[in-house]
């Protein structure tokens, strides 16, 4: 479950929203759409830190954008409330996956897992990478702006 069908980006904050509304009330049914939309964001990871798109989560379709993510926080913080180890895991696949390049390869406005050759939009601090370097180099291009 999540919200617009595909919107992790939003279901994430909505996630920990409900996460700190859980924590006051209690409230059953509150848990229960913490668990639903928790399984969403996880439904939206793809790859692992060898594979790309090395676990990140998808924002949006087949989109990854880098305003309004939290899914990486949501998963970790949902996971500890419930005690949900895949949770965790989903989150720690991403951050040690994805956001390591990130750091290492320069960050990104966007990123369609689609055709991540012909749109990936790189950020400020992008560089250029040789294959040998990085496993990813071919699907970073650096802004020309």
């Amino acid at each position: 479950m999540l919200v617009y069908d595909s919107g992790a980006d939003v279901s994430s904050e909505l996630l920990l929203g409900l996460i700190e509304y859980y924590r006051v009330t209690h409230d059953s049914r509150v848990r229960e759409y913490i668990k639903k939309l928790a399984d969403g964001l996880m439904m939206m990871q793809d790859g692992d830190a060898a594979t790309f798109p090395y676990g990140l989560h998808r924002s949006w379709e087949t989109m990854w954008h880098m305003w309004g993510n939290g899914q990486t926080q949501a998963l970790a913080i949902a996971g500890l409330l419930l005690n949900d180890s895949a949770m965790i895991q989903s989150g720690e696949r991403e951050a040690q996956g994805f956001y390591s390049r990130l750091l290492i390869q320069g960050y990104m406005k966007e990123l369609d897992i689609a055709h991540p050759d012909s749109n990936f939009q790189s950020g400020a601090n992008s560089l250029w990478h040789s294959p040998d370097r990085c496993g990813a180099s071919s699907h970073i291009r650096r802004n020309e702006e």
